[in-house]
């Protein structure tokens, strides 16, 4: 995907409906593999905004998911029969819930839906350093999280406190965050009002594990693929697992650069 410069476009009201809010639309651009500067890839990141709560997750992740209610309550019945319009496999599958600093990460792992919650308090060290970013003078904000350094880039001149994946704290919107090596970086692309998405009100079905045994099972899932099938009920030749760890261990020696190191 090119990489798309920022717009910010601010057209909306300032008194909302209950179910009526706020979304943020986040350019995502990073680097799948962190010893190759050309394995550069990006994505648009929404970040819904209903009072004080929010939902932060990919595009593509909310129109699967979307696509996904529909069929299961026959909204459109020819969607079944049309797979071509069914949204891509997106490759952050997951929903952030953030209400008062307690973060909820929601994810599908093989068949099973579940969830884990951690308390994000970021510790900003505030800057005089400006920057007009659009028709906006931000001030710049720094802090450590996850095993990398961050820059931020935030305005007051909008009536909201938002920002991208878990970078809470600032009041103000975060209209830009990079880490130092520039390998992860959020760009505000606009602003604008949204309903609240059924698929919002079905994820508080998951099962809560702890966050350590989400990544051990993560992982599992990650390194030994023929998990998924066994899953299902399939049975693999010996010939097709061979291909498929060889294939595994290509994609993992390529993808070691996520968001969170520690």
């Amino acid at each position: 995907m090119r990489y798309l410069f920022f717009i910010i476009i601010l057209c909306f009201p300032f008194l909302l409906k209950a179910q009526t809010g706020y979304r943020l639309i986040y350019n995502l651009k990073y680097q799948i593999d962190s010893t190759d500067i050309n394995s550069v890839s990006d994505e648009l990141f929404y970040l819904d905004m209903f009072g004080n709560e929010s939902y932060f997750l990919s595009e593509n992740k909310f129109l699967l998911d979307s696509f996904l209610v529909n069929v299961d309550e026959g909204a459109d019945v020819n969607v079944l029969a049309s797979m071509s319009k069914r949204p891509k496999i997106p490759t952050f599958g997951y929903i952030l819930q953030n209400k008062n600093d307690t973060v909820r990460h929601y994810e599908r792992v093989l068949t099973t839906k579940i969830m884990y919650q951690e308390k994000v308090n970021l510790s900003w060290k505030l800057s005089e350093d400006t920057l007009q970013i659009g028709n906006y003078i931000c001030q710049k904000a720094t802090t450590h999280f996850a095993g990398r350094d961050y820059e931020a880039w935030y305005t007051t001149e909008i009536p909201l406190t938002a920002a991208p994946y878990k970078f809470n704290g600032i009041l103000g919107v975060v209209m830009r965050v990079v880490d130092s090596k520039k390998h992860y970086q959020f760009n505000l692309l606009e602003i604008k009002s949204t309903e609240k998405s059924l698929i919002y009100e079905l994820i508080n079905e998951q099962k809560i594990i702890d966050k350590k045994d989400f990544l051990i099972v993560k992982e599992k899932m990650k390194s030994n693929p023929e998990v998924m099938f066994t899953e299902f009920g399939f049975q693999l030749t010996e010939e097709a697992r061979e291909a498929m760890r060889k294939k595994t261990e290509a994609r993992l020696k390529r993808e070691n650069n996520p968001i969170e190191l520690e």
